[in-house]
């Protein structure tokens, strides 16, 4: 369960599912229970769980900055569309750059 609790997010979130009840008070507490039960324990290598385990932290390690980046910066839609805007502008600067410095080596003859 310290895999699948570790903030008093999650904690909330499988409270509001029905999954787990706190009786403790905060949820919190209750994420520093489950994560202080196993602090010293392995995963027997021969069973089903230890292989999802293994699964579960491949999937979320691969997807870690993707799902960091649109918590705590892309809530916003219009975070997303000033982003894109930015791009464009900085490869237009880029390009307007690149023509600057290509007319001023090789002026046009008149």
């Amino acid at each position: 369960m310290s895999k699948i609790i570790e903030s008093a997010e999650d904690v909330s979130l499988l409270r509001a599912q029905g999954i787990i009840k706190n009786a403790l008070g905060s949820d919190n507490d209750v994420a520093i229970l489950f994560n202080s039960l196993s602090k010293d324990l392995t995963l027997d290598q021969d069973t089903s769980l230890y292989e999802l385990h293994g699964e579960v932290h491949r999937y979320w390690k691969e997807r870690r900055v993707r799902v960091y980046l649109m918590k705590n910066y892309f809530r916003n839609p219009w975070a997303m569309l000033s982003l894109i805007g930015a791009v464009f502008l900085f490869f237009f600067t880029i390009a307007q750059t690149a023509y600057t410095i290509i007319s001023y080596h090789n002026p046009a003859k008149n």
